[in-house]
């Protein structure tokens, strides 16, 4: 049973070296969380490498990889900006989480207390959402330097802001090959409800082969 949701922040590129559109990102080796970001880098002419959080760092810092996809305040805390030196502020994503319980478990509580931790759920869910949409901000600030930054002291890196045209790739790339592989991935019936919930509000539309 689903009690709650929240998001950790804007997904960003962070990269060696200066990244100016989506071209520069042709032959990189970026690091990515699953296959959908793959599939994402793959669209750009770059390579996606699956590694652990805690191993981004050194990875970027050897050259194993050119690039992380990560959230932006997520990067600033884990120094990111000491190993790369360009912010290509290109949203890619959030990730989504959820708190849950197992029903079982939740039947076996009184009705006063499932009321309570209902209540106490929602109001930490709307807090969540309100943190993340301000660290989504906070955190480019702390990475660039380029506005307050609350948690640290702030990096340096250069911020590169999308411009339409890159805006428009991403969007292609992710109709042409994100999406398709993703519902390769899921099956008819998981994209059915998927574009029944999300992509009929969206306006996108997953088929599955």
């Amino acid at each position: 049973m689903i009690l709650g949701t929240f998001t950790w922040p804007e997904q960003n590129f962070y990269c060696r070296g200066d990244i100016k559109s989506v071209a520069d990102l042709k032959g990189k080796k970026v690091r990515v969380q699953g296959s959908s970001q793959a599939d994402l880098v793959k669209g750009f002419g770059g390579a996606g490498v699956t590694l652990p959080f805690g191993e981004v760092v050194p990875a970027l810092e050897k050259g194993v990889v050119d690039c992380g996809i990560t959230g932006t305040m997520p990067a600033y805390k884990a120094k990111w900006h000491e190993v790369t030196n360009t912010l290509f502020r290109l949203p890619v994503g959030f990730t989504a989480s959820v708190w849950a319980v197992n029903l079982r478990s939740w039947n076996k509580l009184s009705p006063a207390t499932q009321a309570m931790l209902k209540k106490e759920m929602d109001r930490l869910t709307e807090k969540s959402w309100k943190v993340v949409e301000a660290e989504s901000d906070e955190g480019v600030a702390c990475t660039t330097g380029t506005g307050k930054c609350s948690v640290g002291e702030p990096g340096k890196l250069k911020l590169v802001v999308p411009s339409k045209a890159d805006l428009a790739a991403r969007d292609k790339v992710l109709n042409d090959v994100v999406l398709p592989g993703w519902a390769e991935r899921c099956g008819a019936d998981c994209v059915k409800k998927w574009n029944e919930m999300v992509g009929k509000k969206y306006g996108l539309t997953a088929k599955a082969k």
